[in-house]
């Protein structure tokens, strides 16, 4: 059985010896005798507590740990005694998961001061193994704060893995602290949270408009000596056009066709 079988057996025996008291028959009424006290009677809570933590640690003694963690669980919850925390215990470290279990030994050995000498001998010489394997981190922050570790709620020393971990603090009114730490094994990491508070500034300039891209400036007009210069332009070479034109019906003596001329054909007589 070993040392997780302690509190089956133990339960088991409390329950058996209870029953047999409430079924012993009373003495017979004696002048001036008080009445015996009955005992207390054991709830059916407690006998379906008893019942589902034998099956667990049958199954625990098989090797089959997932199934005797759901059976404690079931116990735990119909009556919750803190000697079952160590149940618990044996069941995650089975399935290596560590940090659930030094938390329920953590429970055990608070809450259960009156159990069983070897027990709680066994559950903080385990507690002193698996530390030098874990890191523990504390944060600090302002009264009110909410800590968040890993995205899980944390208060006080928390124990984690060794590694990376993220740390997040959030308050009323300030601006939220967000770090990243390295834990290391069996050490213990403090986070100093330093908030700071919103200001108006700071929402002015958040809230702010960005200012608009600036615009092309539109083309200026021509000037006025500048088209005038276009048009005697264009006139003179018009002007050159006819000329040149009369010259050569001069010369050839005849009448000249002046196709896409406004001043259609000309006649020059020589």
């Amino acid at each position: 059985m070993g040392r997780a079988s302690w509190l089956v057996s133990g339960a088991l025996c409390v329950l058996v010896a209870a029953a047999r008291a409430v079924a012993q028959p009373a003495p017979g009424p004696d002048a001036g005798v008080p009445a015996p006290v009955e005992p207390p009677t054991v709830t059916s809570e407690e006998t379906e507590a008893a019942r589902l933590t034998q099956v667990g640690s049958e199954a625990w003694q098989r090797g089959d740990h997932a199934q005797a963690l759901q059976y404690f669980q079931l116990a735990y919850r119909v009556f919750p005694s803190p000697r079952l925390h160590y149940n618990l215990a044996l069941a995650l470290l089975g399935q290596r998961r560590t940090l659930e279990a030094v938390a329920e030994l953590e429970r055990f050995l608070a809450e259960a001061p009156d159990a069983p000498a070897d027990a709680r001998d066994y559950a903080s010489e385990q507690l002193a193994e698996l530390g030098k394997h874990l890191g523990r981190v504390l944060v600090e922050a302002p009264a009110g704060a909410s800590i968040s570790l890993d995205g899980q709620p944390a208060a006080g020393i928390t124990r984690v893995a060794a590694g990376r971990h993220s740390v997040l603090v959030r308050a009323e009114g300030m601006r939220a602290f967000l770090a990243e730490i390295e834990v290391r094994a069996g050490a213990l990491t403090t986070v100093r949270a330093r908030l700071t508070p919103w200001t108006d500034d700071g929402a002015a300039s958040a809230a702010a408009p960005t200012s608009p891209a600036p615009t092309r400036p539109a083309p200026a007009a021509p000037r006025r000596a500048r088209a005038g210069g276009v048009r005697w332009w264009v006139l003179g070479a018009f002007g050159a056009a006819v000329v040149g034109a009369g010259l050569a019906v001069w010369l050839t003596g005849g009448e000249v066709a002046c196709p896409g001329s406004d001043l259609g054909c000309v006649r020059v007589a020589r």
